[in-house]
């Protein structure tokens, strides 16, 4: 059985990693002042499918994580990881960095302070235009029955 690597799985199921994701969505949303459900709605995904990316508990999708950190990204948080690979595969992870604008602050608590459901919260923060990066690709198979 060979060992798992982010390269080789479309789940991650490093646990110190996981955690570390877990930390970057959780904190970065914390900080910004926003909702588990405004957060879920932005990603296209279900406030409990958030939850579970919050709790850090493997395995986690790594379109998920990827498209939690881009949005993040574009609130302006940003995360920096020293990730290193032993000869068995395994990943470890010593360090996390977050970096979280100031100005990203003052215009995500502006637009909060304002009021209106989660949908114009998005949309004042992202434009009309916006689509949810997972919304149009589901996590998960639709059956055929």
């Amino acid at each position: 059985m060979t060992k798992r690597t982010l390269d080789t799985e479309k789940h991650l199921f490093e646990p110190d990693l996981c955690m570390g994701y877990a930390a970057l969505v959780r904190s970065g949303r914390g900080v910004l002042g926003i909702s588990q459900n405004a957060f879920a709605a932005m990603l296209g995904v279900h406030r409990t499918t958030l939850v579970r990316l919050e709790q850090g508990s493997p395995p986690l999708k790594h379109n998920l994580l990827e498209a939690a950190q881009s949005l993040l990204a574009d609130l302006g948080v940003k995360l920096e990881t020293a990730l290193s690979q032993n000869e068995l595969g395994e990943i470890n992870i010593s360090e996390l960095q977050f970096t979280i604008p100031v100005d990203s602050l003052r215009r995500v608590q502006k637009l909060l302070d304002r009021g209106g459901s989660d949908d114009d919260f998005i949309r004042q923060l992202f434009g009309e235009q916006y689509v949810p990066p997972l919304k149009a690709k589901p996590l998960r198979r639709k059956i055929k029955r």
